[in-house]
């Protein structure tokens, strides 16, 4: 609903509020569901199943990117002094009706398909009818307001800041530093980056969450930490080769992948399964704010420190946050 409504949206106010709100809100909520009864599945699993729930989800974006890019610009025009030609924006209503639609029907068979364990009995000598009559085994863990009081969210809250910011950042900002760098032109090539992108960013979740199944959250999110800095440290050297970009602009989607895919078996860990799923509802709040936090950032610096100095502060985010996750 929220991407139909977008379509419609005559000011920037309501294009936000129904298109990054209403939209992104609802993106928020969609995949918490399955994620949860995945978890009743393989409760000792936790990461193996948000890493494979979160690697649908990422994937996504690879197959809608180019779907998006050849609804709203089916000829492959390129940017000319900073715009698409006005047959592009044109179109631009019409792809988020048409996005809309399709996201809707792909939804309710989604929906249709997620289910829960039955409860069985433990072993062959227990009586099936008393099996069925016994109370459920309770869910363990803090309330929300408990696990407000804790510092180990607010900790968690600002390792996701500090980390995603740099993630994000490329994700947003990725085409219009391609088309400050000559060897780099092309929407086509930038639409294939970004499809390239979302497909490192799904399997990176599979892989970050099995990961932290294996070896644990902490070594598991410091590794991702160190990693991302490194590679916004070289990011803007990567645009003297078309290959190069492609390379480097996968691999932060790749890191960024694991902030989404650690976060919810951790806090699951953390707060425990009964409101574990709602905790990290309020933690994913983090998300929201290094998105807008890390564009303006970016926004704010571009003219003093340029492109360079740029990654550079988000490098420095990236070892922020491997210290807090030290502590």
């Amino acid at each position: 609903a929220g991407v139909f409504l977008s379509s419609y949206a005559k000011k920037l106010t309501t294009f936000i509020l129904f298109y990054a709100i209403m939209f992104g809100s609802g993106v928020g909520l969609a995949y918490t569901a399955p994620m949860v009864a995945g978890w009743k599945w393989l409760p000792q699993q936790k990461g193996l199943v948000s890493g494979i729930i979160l690697t649908g989800f990422g994937a996504g974006g690879f197959f809608f990117n180019l779907i998006g890019t050849n609804l709203v610009n089916p000829s492959g025009f390129d940017v000319v002094n900073g715009k698409f030609p006005d047959a592009v924006y044109e179109n631009f209503p019409n792809m988020l009706r048409k996005l809309a639609v399709i996201y809707a029907s792909l939804q309710l068979i989604g929906a249709l398909l997620v289910s829960e364990p039955t409860q069985k009995p433990a072993n062959q000598d227990v009586n099936p009818a008393a099996a069925l009559v016994a109370p459920p085994a309770q869910a363990t863990g803090v309330s929300i307001v408990e696990a407000l009081q804790t510092s180990q969210f607010w900790l968690m809250w600002l390792m996701i800041v500090s980390s995603a910011s740099a993630g994000l950042n490329v994700a947003a900002v990725y085409k219009q530093f391609a088309a400050n760098a000559p060897a780099l032109t092309g929407d086509g090539y930038q639409a294939l980056v970004g499809g390239i992108g979302a497909l490192c960013n799904g399997f990176g979740r599979l892989f970050w969450g099995s990961l932290s199944d294996k070896i644990g959250f902490k070594t598991s999110f410091i590794s991702l930490t160190l990693l991302q800095a490194l590679l916004h440290l070289v990011y803007p050297f990567s645009a003297s080769t078309k290959m190069s970009f492609l390379a480097a602009t996968g691999l932060c989607f790749f890191c960024l992948a694991g902030n989404f895919a650690l976060m919810p078996p951790a806090t699951q860990r953390v707060f425990g399964s009964r409101n574990g799923a709602s905790i990290y509802g309020l933690l994913y709040s983090a998300f929201a704010a290094a998105s807008i936090g890390g564009l303006l950032l970016s926004k704010t610096l571009t003219a003093s420190l340029g492109w360079d100095g740029i990654f550079k502060v988000l490098a420095a985010l990236s070892l922020v946050a491997a210290g807090v996750g030290v502590n």
